[in-house]
């Protein structure tokens, strides 16, 4: 390279470190700014602004795992427990899916809703049903995160009204039944004539 292919390319290498120097020092100014940034706020080198700190999200956990009710006990109204570290309150529910003994006998889909924060879940279990049936159910935070839980039904059995049977009764006490209603009946007739004759 010649002396005067060096003179002629030397400005403007000086020219493009001044310009490297001056954006480093805009940048080390924007650095610097870290200290006006507001509360809850932090200095984004990427953005080189000051940007809103966000917290870590958590995911709401569902808690419910078991349910206890009677048998024929009519629609019950069972709450959806869950917990969120950022005590952010459920917005919606969703029944994900559910067993057939947990309908009405097809009367009562197993539904849920939310209010202020509380979950419920609407069930009515089959007639003269016993046993153990299932539900899975889904918990839904503001920011739309959500937890899905199985939840294990125990419907406890209740005792019936006993029914007669007329068929599967004793002769001899049916007999006996009878023939002391028809006594009675008897004397109860005697005592009608009796009063009558006095008369």
């Amino acid at each position: 390279m010649t002396i005067d292919r060096i003179k002629f390319i030397y400005p403007f290498l000086v020219a493009m470190h001044l310009v490297w120097l001056s954006s480093a020092c805009v940048f080390q100014e924007q650095v610097g700014e870290t200290a006006i940034c507001n509360d809850g706020e932090a200095f984004s080198a990427i953005h080189r602004r000051c940007e809103a700190i966000t917290s870590d999200p958590h995911f709401p956990v569902a808690t419910l795992s078991s349910v206890v009710v009677e048998e024929d006990a009519g629609v019950q109204l069972i709450e959806l427990t869950y917990s969120d570290r950022n005590n952010d309150p459920a917005l919606a529910c969703e029944i994900i899916d559910y067993d057939d003994e947990i309908d009405g006998d097809l009367s009562h889909p197993l539904t849920c809703s939310c209010a202020n924060g509380a979950c419920y879940a609407s069930m009515l279990t089959d007639k003269n049903f016993h046993g153990l049936s299932e539900f899975h159910y889904r918990i839904r935070d503001k920011d739309g995160r959500s937890d899905i839980k199985m939840v294990g039904v125990e419907v406890t059995p209740k005792a019936d009204a006993p029914i007669a049977d007329m068929n599967s009764m004793d002769e001899e006490f049916l007999y006996t039944v009878i023939n002391e209603t028809q006594s009675n009946r008897g004397d109860h007739r005697d005592q009608v004539y009796s009063a009558l004759g006095a008369n």
